[in-house]
């Protein structure tokens, strides 16, 4: 079909054009690259990563990270208005990033919410598993665990 044609059928119109729709249209565009952009810095395995935490949350509902892991399960987008921590020391960069990712950003080792379970650094990690065990078992099994493994017998989080 030739333009004329187009015009006739009136599937384009003739207008003057609009400086802000064009600027708005730029700003969008630039948006987007940018969103692209960051997108691909990532490491291919990260996009494997991120479909993985998804596919744990939806199955089992319960998804548990460790100091900085909390940025894949941030990018997956579980944790998009929830509570969340991580990783706290070197000026708080990775707080910075996680915030960035719209979750709400709290000051505790370990921050539990809607099955989601997040931490601060390796330290935490023996209080992360107690808490999952929890949550997908009960208290009463954390409590025959920790005994029998030699931990004391009250529980974090």
């Amino acid at each position: 079909m030739k333009l004329k044609e187009c015009f006739d059928k009136r599937l384009l119109r003739r207008e003057r054009p609009d400086l802000e729709k064009s600027k708005r249209s730029i700003e969008v565009a630039e948006a987007k690259l940018d969103e692209a952009e960051k997108a691909l810095s990532h490491k291919p395995c990260d996009a494997t990563i991120i479909l993985a935490y998804t596919a744990m949350f939806h199955a089992a509902g319960a998804i548990a990270s460790i100091c900085v892991g909390a940025l894949a399960v941030g990018r997956s987008g579980a944790l998009k208005g929830r509570r969340a921590t991580t990783y706290h020391l070197f000026e708080g960069k990775q707080r910075r990033e996680l915030a960035a990712m719209v979750a709400r950003v709290v000051d505790a080792p370990l921050v539990r919410d809607g099955g989601i379970i997040t931490s601060t650094s390796p330290a935490t990690a023996i209080d992360v598993a107690f808490a999952l065990l929890e949550d997908l078992a009960s208290r009463e099994n954390v409590t025959t665990v920790r005994r029998l493994m030699g931990f004391e017998s009250s529980v974090t989080g």
